[in-house]
């Protein structure tokens, strides 16, 4: 365990912004280096002057001046590399309350509470085999769930449509891909597996039509989602006391098609505030993928800015 974590934390370090603040941290390494070693010249110096004899390492030197060169450029950009080492993980507590917002470079599904898995308004349950069966896309944070291994008698799906049975449904679309029940955006399907609490909530619109395409989402849309999704968690039994796992869930919004990825990290701490929580502790987990896009440093800023918006309004 130890070793897969040392490991998915160097792999997050080599992300290409990572690689491009130590480049751009190189100059003023390279030149504190070059200091220190200028001061150990004089000092090599003054011992020569005094006929000691030097360390073969430092003698040998001028015969590889090269290799030198090499090897010093290499050694000032690890540490360069060690220098911008990229946090992964901040808790901010909200001020005069009893909520911890944490973000934190993690999978979700190694984390401890309850997790939250978005899906699309139809809850399909069918993974997509490459071969057009299927529309969930095995690779997403909801296709991974489903493709857990199977608890007893039951896997995810079924535990999923056999919740299904006892929600509301909004309407009946003959001419969907999958599942032809839709059911409203901020429906949350609870189900517990392996001793864990997940909640399923549809998230956005798959469209009509035969093709699987997702209906576009405005921001306004996204936003809407966070007031139902808060408002719905309320009435689910959860343990309030173990965190409340989200993902960095949204993109490609219609009216905010270049959005960066800090801005929704904004907009869902904002609705955090907003929704006045019952919850004590609340992870926001970033994937791999979005880790390098979340400078860390600056999320109390973020969250600090984001309180001020909701107590302005």
């Amino acid at each position: 365990m130890i070793k897969k974590q040392l490991t998915s934390l160097i792999k997050k370090q080599l992300t290409s912004s990572h690689l491009k603040k130590a480049v751009k941290a190189f100059p003023t390494v390279f030149g504190i280096l070059g200091g220190i070693a200028s001061l150990i010249g004089v000092f090599v110096s003054l011992i020569g002057v005094n006929n000691v004899a030097l360390p073969a390492i430092i003698s040998s030197i001028p015969d590889h001046f090269i290799f030198t060169i090499i090897c010093a450029f290499f050694a000032t950009f690890i540490i360069s590399w060690i220098f911008t080492w990229q946090k992964s993980k901040v808790t901010y507590q909200v001020t005069g309350t009893t909520l911890t917002i944490e973000v934190s470079a993690c999978n979700i599904f190694e984390t401890d509470g309850t997790r939250v898995i978005h899906c699309v308004d139809t809850f399909d349950t069918a993974l997509d085999d490459g071969n057009g069966n299927g529309i969930i896309k095995p690779r997403s944070v909801y296709g991974q769930f489903l493709s857990l291994p199977p608890e007893g008698e039951d896997n995810v799906a079924t535990k999923i449509q056999k919740k299904l049975k006892n929600i509301k449904k909004e309407s009946k679309d003959p001419n969907l891909p999958g599942n032809k029940d839709r059911y409203p955006i901020g429906t949350i399907c609870d189900i517990q597996y392996k001793e864990t609490d997940y909640c399923v909530v549809a998230f956005n619109h798959l469209k009509s039509g035969k093709n699987v395409v997702l209906e576009p989402m405005k921001i306004n849309d996204y936003e809407n989602f966070w007031d139902i999704f808060w408002e719905k968690i309320k009435t689910i039994n959860i343990d309030i006391g173990q965190p409340l796992n989200i993902t960095l869930m949204g993109n490609n919004f219609t009216d905010m098609p270049n959005i960066e990825t800090r801005n929704i990290l904004g907009l869902i701490i904002e609705h955090i505030y907003k929704a006045n929580v019952r919850f004590n502790h609340i992870r926001i987990c970033i994937s791999d993928k979005d880790f390098e896009h979340i400078d860390f440093s600056e999320v109390p800023f973020i969250c600090d800015y984001h309180y001020g918006q909701f107590r302005r309004n």
